[in-house]
C-alpha cells in the first residue's frame, strides 16, 4: 500500500460518499416527480359532472399523510437514514479516537519520567490503562463498519434486484474497498506505536537510576553512552511510526 496520507484518503472517501448520497436521493425524488400527480378516480369524475341540484353524497376522504408510503419511497427514506446515521457515527468515533491518541506525546514527556517512582508509574499506567483504552477506541472505529454492514444487508434484502438497490450496493462496496484497507493499515500502525511506547517506557523504568532529566533541553540524559544510544534507537522507532503516511520531501 502506498504511503500517501491515510487520514486525507479517509476524509476524501467520506466526501465522495456524501456526494453519492446526494445523487442517490435526488434520483429517488426525480423518479417520484416523473410519476406525475395522482389520477382522479371514476367516482370523483362522476361527482365533477353531476348537476348542481343533484343530491350530494359526502364521501369520507382519507388523509394522504395517514396512507402508508410506497415501497420505493420507504426504501429511499430508509437509505437516507442509514447513510446519514453511518456517516454521523463514523465521524464521532473517529474524532474520539484521534483525541484519545494524543496521549502518545504526553506519556514520554521527560517531565513525567524523572526518578524511579515516576518512571514506574508511567510504565505501569500505560501498560494497564492507556494501551487497553487505545485499543478499545480503535476497535470501536472498526466496529462502526461492522455494524453498518449488518444493517446494510437488512436494508438491501428486498431491493437487491432494483435499479436503486443495485446502485446503493455498488456505492457501498466501492466505499469499503477504497477506505477499509487504509483504515485498517492506519490502526495497525497505531498498534505498533502502542508496542513501541510500552517498550520505551519499560526501558526508562528499568534504567531509571542511570539517567537524569535536563529540564531546559526537555531531554533524558544517560551517563553511559551505550544506554543513550539505545534510547535514541527506541525514540527513533517511535518517530518513524508517527510519520506513517506523511508525504516525504
Amino acid at each position: 500500500m502506498s504511503k500517501s496520507n491515510s487520514a486525507s484518503h479517509f476524509i476524501y472517501g467520506l466526501l465522495l460518499f456524501v456526494l453519492f448520497v446526494g445523487v442517490f436521493l435526488v434520483g429517488q425524488m426525480s423518479a417520484r416527480k416523473e410519476a406525475g400527480p395522482p389520477q382522479k378516480s371514476e367516482s370523483q369524475k362522476v361527482s365533477a359532472k353531476a348537476p348542481e341540484n343533484s343530491v350530494k353524497i359526502v364521501e369520507k376522504k382519507e388523509n394522504p399523510s395517514s396512507l402508508p408510503p410506497s415501497p420505493d419511497i420507504k426504501f429511499a427514506k430508509d437509505s437516507e437514514n442509514f447513510l446519514n446515521g453511518f456517516l454521523k457515527e463514523l465521524a464521532q468515533v473517529t474524532r474520539e479516537y484521534k483525541l484519545h491518541r494524543r496521549i502518545f506525546k504526553e506519556v514520554v514527556d521527560p517531565f513525567y519520567l524523572e526518578g524511579t517512582e515516576n518512571a514506574e508509574k508511567a510504565y505501569s499506567g500505560f501498560r494497564e490503562e492507556i494501551a487497553p483504552a487505545l485499543r478499545a477506541k480503535a476497535q470501536k472505529v472498526v466496529g462502526v463498519f461492522e455494524k453498518a454492514e449488518k444493517n446494510f444487508k437488512k436494508l438491501i434484502a428486498s431491493h437487491e434486484k432494483d435499479k436503486s438497490g443495485k446502485e446503493l450496493i455498488t456505492a457501498w462496496e466501492d466505499l469499503k474497498k477504497a477506505q477499509m484497507p487504509a483504515l485498517i493499515a492506519y490502526l495497525e500502525n497505531d498498534e505498533k506505536l502502542i508496542v513501541a511506547h510500552e517498550k520505551l517506557l519499560k526501558f526508562y523504568f528499568v534504567h531509571s537510576k542511570l539517567y537524569s532529566v535536563d529540564p531546559e533541553a526537555g531531554a533524558i540524559v544517560f551517563k553511559n553512552p551505550k544506554y543513550q544510544e539505545e534510547e535514541r534507537r527506541l525514540v527513533g522507532e517511535i518517530e518513524k511510526l508517527r510519520n506513517y503516511g506523511k508525504k516525504e520531501g
